[in-house]
C-alpha cells in the first residue's frame, strides 16, 4: 500500500497496488480490430472491427476472431457479417453471445461455445413501420436485462429494452424509447447502463448530450426530463459497480477530461487533465474493476493501460508494451479483473494482461 501526497492538493490519496503482467506474445487477429469482448468463464475471447467505425488503413476483416483461452487457438465466424457489437450472456456457464450487425434489425444469439446461431430477435419498427437499425448493445450484470439504441433513417434515435430469459432464449420488449434526432454518424452514440439495470444512460457525444433512462416501480423505464450536457468530446463510459457513479472518458484538442455523474444526487463534475498531459497521452476506452477503485484504460501513445485511482482520478499505474502491438482501443476484462485484453488496430492483434498476485 502506498501513500501520495501533492503540495498543491491537501488530500491524501492511498493507493493499493495490485501487480499486472503483459503476456509477452499478442495474439493476431483478424485486420483492425477495435473492441474486444470476454467470456465471464473465461473461455472465449471475441474480437471483432466495428463496421460503424471508417479507418483510412487497408480493409477490415469481417465477422469475429474467436480466441480459445485454453488452446490458444483462433477461429474466424461469421466471416460475411459486418459485426457492430456483442456482449455475452453474463451468467456462469456462459450460454449466448448477442450479435448486432449493419443492414440487419434484429439482434442474433449465438451459441456461446460454437458460436452457430440459434435465433434472431426482432427489433420493433418505428412510427409508421419504419425498419430501425441496431448501432450500440449492453446488458444488466445479471443478464435479464439487454439494451439497443437503434436508428431510423430519419436520424431518430431510440433505446429498446428487453426482458431476457436466457435459459429459456426468450426476449420480451419491456420498454421502447424515442430520445433525440441526430444524422451525425452513428459511433458516436454511447451506451452503458448500471449493472442492477435501473438506469441507462444514452450519450451523443457529437451533441454532447446525456440521456437518463430510469426503471419504474412497475419495471417500465422511461427517460428523465433532466438532460446533462458536456462540452467535451466523449469517447466511453461505464457505471461503477455500486451502481452510483457514471463515469465519462472525454478529449477535446487531445485534452483529456473525465466527467463524473452522481446517479442518485443527479449532479455532474468535471475534471480536467493538465494541459502538458496532451503531448504523453492519448486515452481510447475505459472499463472498471470489480470493486470500483480503478479505471483502465487503454492509450494508443504508449501502446498499452493506463490504471487511474477512481478517488483521485490520477494515474497510479502504467502497463505498456514496447514492440508487437499498435494503438490499443477496445478493452475487456474478466468480473474478477484477473485477465484483461485489449483489441489493438493497427498491429491486427489482441494483447492480454494479468494480475500474478490474485
Amino acid at each position: 500500500m502506498v501513500f501520495a501526497a501533492s503540495s498543491t492538493d491537501k488530500s491524501l490519496t492511498v493507493i493499493k497496488l495490485i501487480n499486472y503482467q503483459m503476456q509477452n506474445a499478442p495474439v493476431n487477429v483478424g485486420n483492425l480490430p477495435t473492441d474486444v469482448e470476454i467470456s465471464n468463464d473465461n473461455k472465449s475471447v471475441v474480437s471483432w472491427h466495428n463496421a460503424l467505425i471508417t479507418i483510412g488503413k487497408g480493409t477490415y476483416s469481417k465477422g469475429l476472431s474467436v480466441y480459445n483461452v485454453a488452446t490458444g487457438a483462433v477461429v474466424n465466424k461469421m466471416n460475411t457479417t459486418d459485426v457492430i457489437g456483442c456482449v455475452f450472456s453474463p451468467q456462469i456457464p456462459v450460454k449466448k453471445l448477442f450479435l448486432i450487425a449493419s443492414a440487419d434489425d434484429s439482434v442474433e444469439v449465438l451459441d456461446a461455445t460454437t458460436f452457430a446461431s440459434q435465433l434472431k430477435i426482432p427489433i420493433p419498427t418505428g412510427t409508421g413501420g419504419v425498419t430501425r437499425q441496431p448501432i450500440n448493445i449492453s446488458m444488466s450484470a445479471a443478464g435479464d436485462y439487454m439494451f439497443l439504441v437503434v436508428k431510423e433513417a430519419t436520424g431518430q434515435h431510440a433505446l429498446v429494452t428487453y426482458a431476457c430469459d436466457v435459459n429459456s432464449n426468450v426476449y420480451t420488449v419491456v420498454s421502447d424509447n424515442n430520445l433525440f434526432v441526430s444524422t451525425i454518424k452513428s459511433n458516436t452514440i454511447l451506451l452503458a447502463n448500471s449493472p442492477d439495470a435501473s438506469v441507462v444512460f444514452v450519450l451523443d457525444a457529437f451533441a454532447g448530450k446525456i440521456y437518463t433512462i430510469n426503471r419504474d416501480a412497475n419495471g417500465i423505464y422511461q427517460p428523465s426530463s433532466k438532460i446533462y450536457t458536456i462540452t467535451s468530446i466523449a469517447k466511453s463510459m461505464v457505471v461503477s459497480p455500486d451502481n452510483g457513479t457514471l463515469y465519462i472518458l472525454a478529449q477535446t484538442n487531445m485534452m483529456t477530461s473525465f466527467v463524473l455523474i452522481d446517479i442518485a444526487k443527479q449532479e455532474m463534475r468535471e475534471y480536467k487533465y493538465p494541459d502538458s498531459y496532451g503531448t504523453v497521452i492519448n486515452l481510447q476506452r475505459l472499463c472498471i474493476s470489480p470493486d470500483g477503485s480503478r479505471l483502465f484504460i487503454t492509450d494508443a501513445d504508449i501502446t498499452g493501460i493506463r490504471v487511474v485511482s477512481t478517488n483521485s482520478l490520477r494515474i497510479v499505474q502504467t502497463l505498456t508494451w514496447e514492440r508487437d502491438i499498435r494503438y490499443p482501443m477496445g478493452i475487456t476484462m474478466l468480473p474478477d479483473a484477473s485477465s484483461i485484453y485489449l483489441a489493438c488496430v493497427n498491429s491486427n492483434n489482441i494483447a492480454q494482461v494479468f494480475q500474478i498476485n490474485s
